[in-house]
């Protein structure tokens, strides 16, 4: 941004933090303005420079384009030339509705042919366009606009930590569950923990030594596993490591709280990021849950897709007399389907995920600090929504202050609490 041979605006160097990405973050950071902010860029003249320059669009931005009768909405962030941006929303367009009216003119306008307004508004604050300080041709309009009563609560400005807590929590939740029939559950590696299954970030005291702690994340890494048969070996112990752990886990009341939700008919939607299957060992039935990081019970070829007979115990048997795993139809590389670093999430589970939300009456987020895209932003789908929000973990974090309900502590524990407090109903 500080680029000598070009006048771009601001002449002070712009630090883009990543908390502007995200809304959340960006108030649990304070990393926020006094007043939102409106940006109004007529561009008339030397088009196709302009379209070439970035702006940032924050999680918490909208932006429009009046030519294109385009609006969209708040809940992606970008750091990219305007260019990128109305050609993403051509090509999305153009992919699911097939020929449309104005992409013509989306094409002129991302090509730098014709005029147009680019307006971006920001509640927070933090978006910018950047601009050349010498261009006199193109207006920039910029006003500073107070945050409405709703933007406050929306991102949790108001107060420091809106949340109820303690008992008032539980009697809270108690409420939502017995208004609610439409539950959607996000849960995760915390709900395993008190089954003894180690986390992966260690922030359990039962479990100091996480799993990244005892392995070095990079051997999870798709091109790794791939390219690397040393560090594929490597891969192999973390998943013998791990399931000496799983063969001797059962439920615990963090996975018996979501069959209670289900026996009593309020259960939509469970998705959870833990890949050991304990929910199916709770009965949760298979259309009642997304598994969005995958499952580590069976085990695929990357080259051929076949299953692996007797699945991630099979696979651990021929790694320990042979060292090495291969698919006995083409000799190809296999690997537990779990999504591995790298890998896409499965774009047909990632949808279901969101649009649960659409019908949700109430959203639980167990066992989860929320750490880990793109599922962690279900919960600023939910925020935006108005959708009752429950955070039960162990230990704050971003949107502790921003829910409705917040209960700190193990999830097993506080779901044992809940489900005795429940029976009754």
């Amino acid at each position: 941004l500080n680029d000598p041979k070009k006048n771009l605006q601001p002449k002070k160097m712009f630090e883009i933090k990543p908390e502007y990405f995200d809304a959340y973050e960006a108030v649990a950071a304070g990393v926020f303005k006094e007043k939102g902010v409106k940006l109004t860029y007529e561009i008339k003249e030397n088009m196709k420079d302009i379209v070439e320059q970035k702006v940032l669009i924050t999680d918490s931005s909208s932006w429009y384009v009046p030519e294109l009768e385009l609006e969209v909405e708040a809940g992606t962030a970008h750091f990219v030339p305007i260019k990128k941006l109305i050609d993403q929303v051509r090509e999305n367009t153009k992919r699911y509705c097939g020929e449309f009216e104005l992409e013509k003119d989306f094409e002129a306008i991302a090509e730098g042919k014709k005029a147009f307004t680019f307006i971006i508004e920001d509640p927070l604050g933090n978006a910018f366009i950047l601009t050349d300080e010498n261009d006199k041709s193109n207006k920039l309009t910029i006003e500073h606009q107070k945050r409405t009563p709703q933007q406050e609560n929306e991102y949790g400005i108001q107060s420091k930590y809106n949340a109820k807590t303690g008992k008032e929590g539980e009697k809270a939740l108690l409420e939502f569950i017995k208004k609610s029939n439409k539950i959607v559950l996000l849960t995760g590696a915390g709900c395993s923990t008190e089954s003894n299954i180690p986390s992966y970030r260690g922030n359990i005291k039962e479990f100091p030594e996480s799993i990244w702690t005892t392995f070095d994340p990079t051997i999870c890494t798709i091109d790794n596993i791939v390219n690397s048969s040393d560090i594929r070996s490597k891969y192999w112990e973390l998943e013998t490591h791990f399931m000496a752990y799983r063969d001797k886990a059962k439920p615990n009341d963090a996975h018996h709280f979501v069959r209670y939700l289900q026996e009593s008919n309020k259960l939509l939607k469970l998705v959870t990021q833990n890949i050991d299957d304990l929910y199916d060992d709770a009965g949760i039935l298979s259309e009642n849950q997304i598994k969005i990081h995958g499952t580590m019970s069976s085990v695929s070829c990357l080259t051929c897709k076949e299953k692996v007979k007797g699945g991630i115990h099979e696979c651990l048997r021929r790694y320990k007399e042979k060292g090495d795993v291969r698919c006995e139809t083409c000799k190809g590389i296999v690997k537990p389907d779990t999504i591995a670093f790298g890998q896409a999430l499965k774009a047909d589970d990632l949808a279901e995920a969101f649009d649960s939300l659409d019908k949700a009456d109430l959203f639980i987020v167990m066992g989860t600090s929320l750490a880990v895209a793109p599922i962690n932003k279900m919960a600023n789908n939910a925020l935006r929504a108005n959708i009752p929000m429950v955070l039960i973990n162990y230990g704050e974090h971003t949107y502790s202050h921003v829910a409705d309900v917040f209960l700190n502590g193990k999830a097993g524990e506080l779901s044992q609490r809940m489900l005795s407090l429940l029976k009754p109903f």
